[in-house]
């Protein structure tokens, strides 16, 4: 995990997974890389604090775009299924709102 945007470029094969594990105390973190390929992911996060986990999929491009955000309660996990377009290229942003830190493990796996 990256305090900052990724650059470095990772294409996922049909059923390859990426883990993300990361923990900062005041930081937002940023996924290492980016990743492209995947028409569809299966994704989930554990989230290991007592507070929120606020996890953001942007789109990178001249502007990086929203494409989704899910919130992670104190101590659980959550996650789904999200379509793409495979020749995009993605990151995930990962927060803990209100100065908090984040501490968390999880994956995604490219489903088509």
């Amino acid at each position: 995990m990256s305090t900052s945007t990724p650059t470095k470029v990772v294409t996922l094969s049909k059923g390859q997974n990426m883990i993300f594990e990361g923990s900062s105390n005041w930081s937002d973190l940023y996924s290492n890389n980016l990743f492209t390929g995947a028409s569809t992911i299966e994704y989930r996060f554990e989230n290991k604090l007592n507070y929120k986990l606020t996890v953001t999929l942007y789109k990178k491009g001249v502007v990086s775009s929203k494409v989704s955000t899910i919130t992670i309660p104190a101590k659980t996990s959550g996650g789904g299924i999200i379509n793409l377009t495979s020749s995009s290229k993605y990151y995930f942003k990962f927060s803990g709102g209100n100065d908090h830190g984040t501490n968390f493990i999880g994956y995604i796996i490219r489903k088509s």
